[in-house]
């Protein structure tokens, strides 16, 4: 019995507890994409954009002090967007995380659409899981906002 009731307390003592945050913000940052217009129904999109931050609801939400680029391709035809890109962000601890992003949708005035998933990353985002949805575009001022929702899951 001893023994039987030392394993339980080993098992049970190594059990992390996750955590999970409400990423709800916007990402704000600096685009430098390239837009090439092949036809007047084909768009070519060279994504690059570096993020600064994010202001979100949540101030625990860890996605809120990461910086880094996120890059991609993105095809639109006939106004439907086919692409993905892949986001390398460091935080404070310069522990880094890796989010893929797959285009969706666009909105009538060129915002694009999509879905977020988390893939991993180092210390704390080693076994990070999560994702949502963004939606991404340049204002009428000219300045870039990432539009960002979903939910963050940390062990």
């Amino acid at each position: 019995m001893r023994n039987g009731l030392a394993a339980v307390m080993i098992v049970t003592g190594t059990t992390a507890l996750a955590e999970t945050f409400d990423v709800a913000g916007i990402g704000l940052g600096e685009t430098q994409s390239v837009i090439r217009q092949v036809t007047p129904r084909l768009t070519l999109v060279d994504i690059h954009t570096e993020y600064s931050g994010f202001e979100g609801r949540d101030p625990g939400n860890p996605l809120a002090l990461v910086t880094g680029p996120c890059t991609g391709a993105v095809v639109i035809h006939s106004g439907s967007p086919t692409g993905t890109g892949v986001c390398h962000y460091t935080d404070l601890d310069s522990e880094e995380v890796v989010i893929t992003w797959q285009a969706r949708s666009m909105t009538a005035n060129g915002r694009m659409q999509g879905t977020w998933i988390v893939e991993g990353g180092t210390g704390k985002w080693q076994e990070a899981r999560g994702g949502g949805a963004f939606d991404s575009g340049v204002d009428g001022n000219g300045v870039y906002t990432n539009i960002v929702s979903g939910a963050l899951t940390l062990k």
